[in-house]
């Protein structure tokens, strides 16, 4: 650990029919291939159980929402 910060995305999948595992693989592998600037780096990801995390950089200043709009 090297002390920076990070956000954690959680994402639930229904584990007898697996609903939810497509949608979660299509998104990380997406994520994991995409590199600009002006967006979020995934640092990595974690399956436990029924539940799907996504890690990304920790993004300071409020939300996207606010930033792009100046509020």
């Amino acid at each position: 650990m090297d002390g920076s910060f990070v956000a954690v995305k959680v994402l639930s999948v229904e584990v007898e029919s697996m609903r939810g595992e497509r949608e979660f693989v299509a998104e990380l592998a997406t994520l994991a291939n995409i590199k600009h600037q002006n967006l979020v780096s995934l640092k990595g990801c974690c399956v436990e159980g029924a539940y799907r995390y996504l890690v990304y950089d920790y993004m300071e200043n409020n939300s996207l929402y606010n930033t792009f709009l100046g509020n």
